[in-house]
């Protein structure tokens, strides 16, 4: 039997009166789908419980909205933050449960003026973690924190992407995930062609 896991999902609104909108509780397996929509002022948490070791893959299909993951700790504490691929193209999310308990993964959109659009969330993998879950999993933390080095568009932060996520290449190879190799490659290009608009700046 697939293993089994509970979403909760809990809508927050910026009203003025500041009310938590509880949405029915959804139980899934391993490859369920949740299709909702969310506005710019908008976060849903949805909850995830799990045991220690358990390894956990989430895709967010983003086609209509751009969508930001944020994931924390049973206790609270941020664990990771994804924002790595622009609309039109699926966020992926990996963990490995360090506790038991239930892991909050909230999603919002950057924009806070964004219109209401649809997203679709589903669980593509839940099981014990395996050697290379946890070298995958490191993997793709890397590759987040590179992306939003990059993101910030300054000079410094530029360096230190392109230093990360030649790292990260080498990680994927040695995993043979070619899929992300190809996507780290490309977003190793856009860092080499604004270390280029520095130094042509600077001349």
């Amino acid at each position: 039997l697939a293993p089994l896991f509970c979403l909760s999902i809990i809508c927050l609104s910026d009203d003025s009166s500041g009310a938590l909108s509880q949405q029915p509780q959804a139980t899934l397996t391993a490859g369920s789908v949740i299709e909702r929509e969310i506005g710019g002022d908008e976060q849903h948490v949805y909850l995830l419980p799990l045991t220690a070791g358990q390894f956990a893959s989430i895709v967010v299909e983003q086609s209509a909205v751009d969508a930001v993951l944020v994931l924390l700790k049973p206790d609270g504490q941020p664990l990771a933050e994804v924002n790595n691929h622009p609309q039109h193209e699926p966020e992926l999310l990996s963990l490995i449960a360090e506790t038991d308990g239930a892991y909050q993964l909230k999603v919002s959109a950057p924009d806070p003026k964004a219109a209401r659009a649809s997203y679709k969330i589903r669980v593509e993998a839940l099981r014990t973690a395996t050697p290379r879950d946890s070298q995958f999993v490191d993997a793709e933390r890397k590759f987040s924190e590179a992306t939003q080095l990059l993101q910030r568009g300054k000079a410094d932060s530029i360096l230190q992407a392109a230093s990360m996520y030649v790292t990260v290449l080498k990680q994927w190879r040695e995993l043979g995930a070619r899929r992300y190799e190809m996507k780290t490659l490309v977003y190793l290009g856009a860092v080499y062609e604004r270390q280029q608009k520095f130094l042509r700046f600077i001349d």
